[in-house]
């Protein structure tokens, strides 16, 4: 009787998809996680540029 659960208990995969969701949604926040700390200084670097450049255009058009 005992060994008739365990074989139906590892036979049941029922669950397979959902834990299989869960590790790629996992994987994907570790590789998201690697690419802000490598690109991350990157991107604020040419976030600040640009927002410079936008600050010295309202300057000047705004300036009588």
């Amino acid at each position: 009787m005992m060994h008739v659960r365990s074989a139906r208990f590892f036979k049941d995969t029922r669950g397979a998809g959902m834990v299989e969701y869960i590790i790629l949604v996992g994987v994907i926040a570790v590789l998201a996680l690697g690419a802000f700390h490598v690109f991350g200084s990157t991107v604020k670097s040419k976030i600040s540029d640009q927002n410079t450049t936008i600050q010295n255009n309202v300057d000047t058009t705004t300036s009588p």
